[in-house]
């Protein structure tokens, strides 16, 4: 099943999340008010993406939120999973 990861909030948030989460298997979409759309072939490669970009942030000492296999915060910007059919 098709899944995005949305994401929202603030520019320079925005695009160190999308830098952060964008994978080669990813297509990108640009959404309303400077939100970015990545969409994922499978929901496990999101998860991915999400997991990846966690382990990121906190290998470079970022405050994040996480919760496993649905959102990950950073700064003013959420990146969120949402299947889609």
């Amino acid at each position: 099943m098709t899944t995005q990861i949305i994401i929202t909030g603030q520019i320079n948030s925005i695009y160190t999340l999308r830098s952060i989460l964008m994978d080669y298997n990813a297509k990108e979409a640009r959404g309303m008010f400077n939100s970015y759309i990545l969409i994922f072939k499978t929901k496990k490669e999101a998860i991915k993406a999400l997991s990846n970009g966690r382990i990121y942030l906190k290998a470079e000492g970022y405050n994040y939120s996480y919760a496993a296999g649905q959102m990950l915060r950073y700064d003013a910007a959420t990146a969120i999973i949402k299947e889609i059919n």
